[in-house]
């Protein structure tokens, strides 16, 4: 694609023209559609490298803090892989292949960078249409900030998108994604405070040396596996976590 003609309804391609009445931009962060939002002034970034396990595994999420300034990484255990991985705020300075592999081998696990595999992620929602044409999951920015996940939210918009051109008012899309993008945007603000240096050396950390019990992994917990998790019930979480500290203190761990 070369090109998109937003007010003749054409899409320039190498050696053609396609007219269209609808048009859904779905090429992620670093697409086409980058050209039409506005320059990040960061970027978060994501690596990560899938290995076939030998046997049949338990399923286990490993998840660890302090690996990188702006994010966490995490060995996933399925059956039959296991994925290893982290996300951070991008610097060009950090050699972040082999920051990896060093993680890796912490976890006992050796791996090939050139196996790596690594893409730039959405820090901000962003415009969710242009013109005539509707913007969703990664190319809208849909990502939540504290966990950098997207599929969801990926799925959601495809959907939203999908009914506002069914009834033929793209108005509809931008309406019924505000729940979202409100939800995204609480994202953010806590994302700037997980990650916040002074926080994580202080606020994070459990007052007894003797448990690695952490708010930090309990909200992880929560946004992962909560079905009507919302960033804007973060006192209520704060409660339940300081409830279930003094039911069980060794069931949520940091790394």
């Amino acid at each position: 694609m070369k090109e998109i003609d937003f007010e003749k309804k054409k899409v320039i391609l190498e050696n053609d023209i396609i007219s269209y009445c609808y048009l859904v931009l779905a090429d992620g962060f670093v697409g086409i559609s980058s050209k039409y939002q506005k320059k990040p002034k960061d970027k978060q970034i994501g690596f990560e490298v899938r290995l076939t396990n030998s046997q049949k595994l338990n399923q286990k999420a490993d998840l660890n803090f302090g690996i990188t300034r702006k994010g966490y990484a995490w060995v996933f255990t399925q059956e039959n892989y296991t994925t290893i991985g982290f996300t951070d705020l991008y610097d060009k300075n950090i050699k972040y292949l082999e920051l990896l592999k060093e993680f890796a081998s912490k976890k006992g696990y050796s791996i090939d960078t050139k196996n790596i595999k690594g893409a730039f992620i959405p820090r901000r929602v962003e415009k969710l249409n242009y013109h005539n044409a509707l913007l969703i999951g990664d190319a809208a920015g849909l990502v939540d900030s504290l966990t950098q996940e997207g599929i969801y939210y990926a799925l959601v918009s495809a959907k939203e998108a999908v009914y506002a051109i069914k009834e033929n008012n793209l108005t509809l899309y931008k309406k019924n994604m505000k729940t979202v993008v409100k939800e995204l945007n609480a994202s953010r603000i806590i994302a700037n405070i997980f990650y916040n240096p002074f926080i994580s050396k202080r606020l994070w950390k459990p007052k007894k040396k003797k448990t690695n019990n952490s708010f930090r992994i309990y909200l992880f917990k929560k946004v992962l596996t909560g079905n009507d998790f919302s960033y804007q019930k973060i006192h209520s979480y704060l409660k339940e976590y300081k409830k279930s500290r003094k039911e069980n203190d060794n069931e949520y761990r940091i790394y």
